[in-house]
């Protein structure tokens, strides 16, 4: 995430098998988005492991490994799992969008839509996302941070002890020495 974060632009993979789809689609992102484009799900799951993205555009039915695979695929993965993933599809199928969901789909987009509608949807799922990984990061450095302050006030109540059984000991010596002192004293008379 950290990675991601520190990235300049947000990172769009689209996955799809239609080489024009694919064109059009980067076409509408580049001005805004960095894309990267694979022409199945295997390939698209390839790039996704090895470049993180922000988001996934992935056509439903592809050769190879379709968009059901591939969701089903980055979701078994706690590397890329929480990336939003938005299904291409030109069908009307209540079936597949309800199999899109099941795998971990995030959202769809009806093929052909409009560069507006793209841009806009993409680019709020990609500030969630960021939002989401950023939220993380500050917790994750919050955890490290009570964690540290849990170690060093266990440092702190092993020293007090120590301090403790220090002045303890102090007085105890004292104590002892009092009453031998005396008896030296009486041993030096006799």
């Amino acid at each position: 995430s950290k990675d991601i974060l520190s990235r300049g632009r947000e990172l769009v993979l689209v996955v799809d098998d239609d080489a024009t789809i694919t064109e059009i689609i980067s076409m509408h992102l580049d001005g805004s988005f960095e894309v990267l484009t694979a022409s199945n799900g295997a390939e698209g799951y390839e790039i996704a492991v090895k470049e993180l993205p922000d988001l996934i555009l992935s056509d439903i039915r592809m050769p190879v490994k379709g968009g059901i695979e591939l969701c089903r695929d980055v979701r078994s993965n706690p590397k890329i799992q929480d990336v939003p993933i938005v299904m291409l599809t030109a069908t009307k199928d209540q079936e597949s969008k309800i199999e899109c969901l099941a795998a971990g789909a995030t959202e769809f987009i009806s093929k052909p839509c409009s560069a507006t509608e793209l841009k806009l949807r993409v680019r709020n799922l990609v500030q969630m996302y960021r939002q989401q990984l950023d939220l993380a990061a500050h917790k994750k450095r919050l955890e490290d941070a009570i964690q540290e302050l849990q170690r060093k006030e266990e440092l702190l109540v092993r020293q007090e002890k120590l301090t403790s059984l220090g002045r303890m000991s102090a007085a105890l010596i004292h104590e002892i020495n009092n009453p031998l002192g005396v008896i030296l004293g009486y041993l030096k008379l006799i």
